[in-house]
This record gives structure tokens, C-alpha cells and sequence, in this order.
């Protein structure tokens, strides 16, 4: 498959990229917007139903269509995966950055297992998803601010 006409792109997650993988995503891919949290009651009387706000979003599921390339340095697609496995891995959100949509970032970490599809006629390509779940707002990249601290100092949160 050719990925150099504009429809593949990669993305960033955990201080790696994709195609480092050899994995590209689909461009463009479908953006999934935030539910509000809110909790509807009918009121036997009255017309329409009574709407509870709760002031927040649900998380979001973003699902990325992929084209994987295995990299002549895993001798085998078990030791493939074993990597993409141990890059995904973790137990807290991190940045996910798409490089044709690298003004923003979500807040992602992976919930459910990614998905291979290999190729009978090539054992070195497959299609699948990689499946994050996301914070419900995507977050400018020149928004975030790090604010560094001293070396030589106790620091007290105030």
C-alpha cells in the first residue's frame, strides 16, 4: 500500500513516533466529540424532561485506522508486537499528538488492545487499529506551560 499520497500520517505517544514502528494512521481521521454529563428525568405534568447538568464530559474513544511496515530490526512479528505492546503500555494519561494535527494534543492512554491484520501475500504489512481512550477536550500545544523549578530548593505547594 502507498502511504506517500497524503491519506497516512503518524503520531506521537509516550516520546515515540509511530513510524518509528513503521505504523501510520489514516488521514484524516474521525474526530469523537465529548458527551456532556447530564441526567434527564420526566416529571409526570410536565411537557419535555427535567435536564440535570453536571458540569462535565464523558472521556472519548479515539479509534485510528493503521497501515503497519515491520521494521527489518524485529526478526519476527512476535517480537513486532512485543514492542508496539511495551511502547503503549501504561497506567497513566500521556500527551498523544497526530503530526498533520500537531496544534493540539489529547490526553490518551490505551484501555484496549491495538489489532494487527497480516497480510498473506506480505508477512512484513498489516492493517488495524490502535484504540485510545482520551480526556474529553484536546489541548492547544502552545497552551501548556511548564513551570521549572529549582534545583537547589525545597519547593512547598501553596
Amino acid at each position: 500500500m502507498d502511504i506517500s499520497n497524503g491519506n497516512w500520517t503518524s503520531l506521537i505517544y509516550r516520546n515515540h513516533k509511530s513510524s518509528d514502528f513503521g505504523i501510520y494512521i489514516r488521514w484524516p481521521f474521525t474526530l469523537t466529540h465529548a458527551i456532556p454529563d447530564y441526567n434527564k428525568s420526566h416529571i409526570n405534568g410536565r411537557n419535555g424532561d427535567f435536564i440535570q447538568d453536571e458540569g462535565s464530559y464523558q472521556n472519548v474513544t479515539e479509534t485510528f485506522d493503521i497501515i503497519a511496515f515491520k521494521p527489518s530490526k524485529y526478526p519476527s512479528q512476535f517480537e513486532y508486537e512485543a514492542a508496539i505492546t511495551q511502547w503503549l503500555q501504561g497506567n497513566d494519561y500521556d500527551y498523544l499528538k497526530v503530526e498533520k494535527f500537531s496544534s493540539y494534543v489529547f490526553e490518551a492512554i490505551v484501555d484496549s488492545s491495538y489489532t494487527l491484520n497480516w497480510d498473506e501475500n506480505d508477512p512484513n504489512q498489516a492493517t488495524g487499529q490502535l484504540i485510545f481512550d482520551c480526556k474529553p477536550f484536546y489541548k492547544r500545544t502552545d497552551g501548556i506551560y511548564y513551570q521549572p523549578l529549582p534545583q537547589s530548593q525545597e519547593v512547598y505547594n501553596t
